[in-house]
């Protein structure tokens, strides 16, 4: 058993507390931590318990970390389990934290998605492959955008964006270099020759 001995606060990190034991230990403790476990000088602790406190910092630390993550901008989950890993939070936090998050819909793959792949569509106009690269940058399996391609981006759509770069960079008429041009630009934002070749007019795709 150990002995609270003094509580103090951690000047250049206010939030923070460092709790010394009896023994001479101490241990670092968030304010959150503090007031979950009702610690103050003179409570005595055994060891379990006191491993019991710093395994629920490291968690609490571990889901603030995160919740900055997503204040940015929304994350996968494997996209956000990789960026905590990176911190220097054990596998076990982190999933003890992710399984908190899932319960308070902060993290949802299925929204996540189909809200990516909508924005990469009508507000950057971007075709398919190249939304794939970004998902699988961001942690998606290629079978998994695949499959969401297939659900949110149907090859019409994508010969819709198609015809919107055609009408906004070279107008109705294609010809000459100006054809080559847009071809290479098309395949930079990620469209198949299929769906180019389905778009352009006959003869437009032959160089």
């Amino acid at each position: 058993m150990k002995t609270i001995l003094a509580i103090q606060q951690i000047k250049k990190r206010p939030l923070r507390f460092d709790l010394v034991f009896s023994d001479g230990e101490t241990i670092s403790i968030t304010e959150d931590t503090l007031v979950q476990f009702h610690l103050y000088k003179g409570k005595t602790l055994a060891q379990c318990e006191i491993e019991n406190v710093l395994n629920e910092d490291l968690v609490f630390r571990c889901r603030e970390q995160a919740l900055r993550f997503l204040k940015i901008r929304h994350h996968l989950i494997k996209e956000l389990t990789t960026k905590l890993a990176q911190k220097g939070f054990g596998e076990t936090v982190i999933a003890a934290v992710i399984e908190k998050l899932d319960q308070k819909k902060l993290v949802d793959d299925s929204d996540y998605i189909r809200a990516f792949i909508h924005d990469q569509i009508h507000l950057r106009h971007n075709g398919p492959l190249l939304i794939g690269q970004k998902l699988y940058q961001r942690g998606l399996s290629a079978e998994e955008i695949e499959a969401a391609l297939h659900l949110y981006y149907p090859q019409e759509q994508q010969a819709e964006q198609v015809k919107y770069w055609i009408g906004r960079k070279q107008g109705e008429q294609v010809t000459g270099r100006e054809k080559e041009k847009l071809i290479r630009f098309l395949q930079q934002k990620g469209f198949s020759w299929t769906v180019l070749s389905s778009c352009l007019r006959p003869g437009e795709t032959d160089f």
